[in-house]
């Protein structure tokens, strides 16, 4: 784990044997006792692989922009690697070896067990594993969140799914139970704890969209529109970048216009700016 989220001095990229260690701590798993840790490191690695990922919203009409909207440096991060020996071939090999891991069978009875044995933290990272181990836990999971809305835990888990009902729900109960918090500043203690808990809440479903099946304009409105906590704008600002224009253009435009006058970041009103090019080469709505 630490070799991929490493410190700020110690980057991954500047470890010349990460592929092999890599490698060689998979083929360890791949016959150790596993634990929800492990699991974690193994699906840990498969995010950092980012295999495949879709990149962000890219059409040819829009190349004169010359702005993509993907994180700083992203376009450059794989080549970057792949001359390090993390070239797709290997990237890959590494995802099927990752797959392999986690196919286990008891990775499934020990995301199962932990879910419905284990204490709180347990529980959430049992249901974050569990689609990944074949475990279908999403209905016992959406019925804590209905519970719980302001649990930002769940959102985040719960949206890992493929099915597109069951993302809509999600979306649906943070429409419902999130965005009623995300008002002015409440003028009460207990108020403002409950805000904070909506704008978590909001910040881990807006970091999500970069999914194709995963959008909603009234988060990422609510995003663009959170001037406090800053950074829901600026995952709302991705969201946009990974959905195309005809999705959002005509009901956002007006709210990146007021997020570009008042954002005194200069990097994300580089971004916003960039938004505003595209939605001013979208046809105009049909009368």
């Amino acid at each position: 784990m630490a070799l991929l989220y490493p410190s700020p001095d110690d980057d991954v990229e500047e470890y010349e044997d990460a592929v092999p260690a890599v490698r060689e701590l998979l083929r360890h798993l791949a016959s150790s006792v596993l634990s929800l840790h492990r699991l974690e490191a193994v699906l840990a690695i498969g995010d950092w692989l980012e295999w495949p990922k879709p990149g962000p919203f890219i059409d040819p009409d829009f190349d004169d922009i010359g702005f993509h909207l993907s994180d700083d440096g992203a376009e450059l991060k794989w080549p970057r690697r792949a001359a390090q020996g993390w070239t797709d071939d290997m990237r890959a090999t590494v995802d099927k070896e990752c797959r392999s891991v986690l196919a286990r069978p008891e990775a499934s009875r020990l995301v199962t067990r932990a879910f419905h044995r284990g204490d709180e933290s347990e529980r959430h990272r049992a249901l974050i594993i569990a689609p990944d181990v074949g475990v279908d836990l999403w209905d016992l999971g959406f019925a804590s969140l209905k519970q719980e809305p302001l649990n930002l835990h769940y959102y985040g888990a719960l949206l890992r799914t493929e099915r597109h009902d069951r993302i809509a729900s999600v979306l649906q109960t943070a429409e419902e139970h999130v965005l009623p918090h995300l008002g002015p500043e409440p003028q009460d203690q207990h108020g403002r704890i409950l805000q904070g808990m909506a704008e978590c809440c909001l910040h881990k479903t807006l970091g999500a969209m970069h999914r194709k099946s995963v959008f909603s304009v009234p988060l990422v409105r609510a995003g663009l529109n959170a001037s406090r906590f800053r950074s829901c704008r600026e995952m709302a600002v991705r969201a946009l970048a990974y959905h195309h224009p005809l999705q959002w253009a005509t009901a956002l435009e007006p709210v990146l216009r007021r997020a570009l006058r008042d954002e005194p970041r200069p990097d994300l009103r580089t971004k916003v700016r960039a938004l505003l090019l595209l939605t001013r080469k979208m046809p105009p709505a049909s009368s």
